[in-house]
């Protein structure tokens, strides 16, 4: 005849196992959605205005041209009294190039605007280009919410040059971009950007 004690104690411990394990689960889940979970703030920066609120946002993307060796970096300056929001760009080359414009294509769109120079110095063994552009909030806005990684043009007096992102860089960072031009739609309510 076996025991009663030890049927209770092979019993015990499987039922310790049984409720360790939803707890393990839960904790494994919690953890894994911590590290998903995107803070905005710091890639976007707020500041009030006589006319509106201004908002500075650093999207993080790379773009770049291997073959050239060259790339882009930017960042948005959006006032909500606007329509367009301002890209002021860092584009990096070994070649003094005169920008004349930006393209921005992605899903057979292509949208364009005309870049004003702010400074060409060098930058140890390259040239800083410093540009500013325009483009519509609305165009932004779509851009943003795409799953598919653009391209950018940068079309120059010495021809033009196309510049990548890889595609999780581009998902990742598309999406903290795309909540914050959701929050400033939700924030401010300007009828042209409802249309």
């Amino acid at each position: 005849m076996l025991h009663t004690q030890y049927m209770y104690m092979e019993s015990n411990k499987i039922t310790r196992a049984c409720f360790a394990c939803p707890f393990l689960l839960f904790l494994l889940l919690f953890i894994t959605n911590i590290g998903n979970a995107q803070k905005i703030t710091k890639y976007y920066r707020a500041s009030f205005q006589e006319n509106g609120v201004l908002y500075h946002i650093s999207p993080k993307n790379t773009f770049a041209n291997n073959e050239n060796n060259c790339k882009f970096i930017f960042d948005i300056t959006y006032l909500t009294t606007n329509d367009s929001a301002i890209l002021n760009l860092s584009y990096f080359d070994k070649t003094i190039r005169i920008i004349d414009s930006i393209a921005i294509i992605q899903n057979n769109i292509k949208i364009y605007s005309t870049a004003k120079k702010i400074f060409i110095e060098p930058h140890k063994t390259i040239w800083l280009h410093r540009y500013s552009t325009k483009f519509s909030f609305n165009d932004l806005t779509y851009l943003y919410s795409q799953k598919d990684k653009p391209e950018i043009v940068v079309y120059s007096s010495s021809g033009k040059i196309n510049l990548d992102i890889k595609q999780s860089a581009w998902r990742k960072n598309a999406a903290i971009v795309a909540k914050i031009l959701t929050m400033i739609r939700l924030n401010f309510r300007t009828p042209d950007l409802f249309k």
